[in-house]
């Protein structure tokens, strides 16, 4: 006799086994369904009908959870379905705070037979505050870092291309922005003219718009150039000083580095060096010089960058070596 647990009978007509398991199962979710319960049911909420001059002007409330009854079957959609609240803005006329009460009978599913809303799990209001739109331009802001490659220079500065855009909003909340970011970009080993595309950072406030949402960045790189200039005069200034003010050696030599451009239309007469004499100066003090050269350009290297001074206060014709 061949035993009810042996693999053959286990096998034997799996359509009929799989039938039956399915029928049991769809009997088992009905009686569990049948039973009544209670569920927190989320909602989100959408803001509807807001006359086009006026906006919110704080972030409202998105969602807000319910305490509801009924049977498995009503219930159970509620689960995968997203459950949407609108509230109707259609009453507001001018700015201010409008309050719109939250109660269980103006719940969406409140209408539904065998569903019953027990409780609404949040404020008892809703607070919300109404501006007029209003627009302004304001000027755009770098966030950027550049970093050129060891032989190269940016020169000049960024231009942005709009360099300000459009924001529209609550009145009162623009009327605190002064500027809008590009976002954080760093551009390194740079050897060529940066010409892109830059996104901008979204003002944090809410309700803003912006218009463009990303501007062209042009920034000039140039190679680097190094020039000397040697025998500079050092130029003595002797303001309200009565003697006769040497320096020793008179001549210096300059190294100036700065951007090929810029070093092209460079001149022996770009390049000054000077000392300014003082009152308190004695024969054989030992003085910095200053150098002057145009913008853009950096003195690199003063040969020798200090004089030895002297001074006759007998004439301001002679001098002492």
């Amino acid at each position: 006799m061949t035993s009810i647990l042996s693999p053959r009978r286990i096998i034997h007509n799996p359509g009929l086994k799989l039938l039956a398991l399915a029928l049991a199962m769809l009997l088992w979710f009905h009686v569990a369904t049948d039973r009544e319960y209670e569920i927190d049911v989320p909602f989100e909420f959408s803001y509807i009908n807001l006359p086009d001059s006026l906006t919110l002007s704080e972030t409202p409330l998105a969602r807000v959870d319910t305490r509801m009854r009924g049977t498995g079957k009503l219930l159970l959609p509620t689960l995968w379905q997203e459950q949407r609240w609108p509230i109707d803005l259609s009453r507001a006329r001018k700015p201010g705070v409008i309050t719109v009460p939250l109660t269980v009978t103006d719940v969406p599913l409140a209408g539904i037979e065998g569903v019953k809303v027990l409780d609404v799990l949040g404020p008892d209001d809703l607070l919300l505050v109404i501006d007029r739109v209003a627009q302004k331009r304001v000027p755009v802001a770098s966030n950027c870092a550049f970093e050129t490659d060891q032989g190269h220079v940016c020169v000049g500065p960024e231009i942005w291309s709009p360099d300000s855009v459009d924001l529209t909003g609550p009145r009162s909340v623009l009327d605190r922005i002064k500027s809008v970011f590009t976002r954080r970009v760093r551009l390194t080993d740079l050897s060529t003219t940066v010409d892109r595309d830059i996104e901008l950072s979204p003002p944090a406030e809410y309700g803003v718009r912006m218009s463009p949402s990303k501007v062209h960045l042009h920034r000039i790189v140039e190679a680097y150039v190094q020039r000397e200039f040697g025998n500079r005069v050092v130029q003595v200034t002797m303001p309200d000083v009565p003697d006769t003010i040497g320096v020793s050696p008179s001549t210096v030599s300059v190294l100036v580095g700065g951007p090929e451009s810029v070093m092209a239309h460079l001149t022996e007469d770009s390049v000054s060096v000077g000392y300014v004499a003082s009152a308190k100066d004695v024969t054989g003090a030992r003085r910095r010089v200053w150098t002057h050269v145009p913008a853009q350009l950096r003195v690199l290297k003063i040969t020798p960058d200090s004089v030895t001074v002297w001074r006759d206060g007998r004439t301001r014709t002679s001098a002492r070596h």
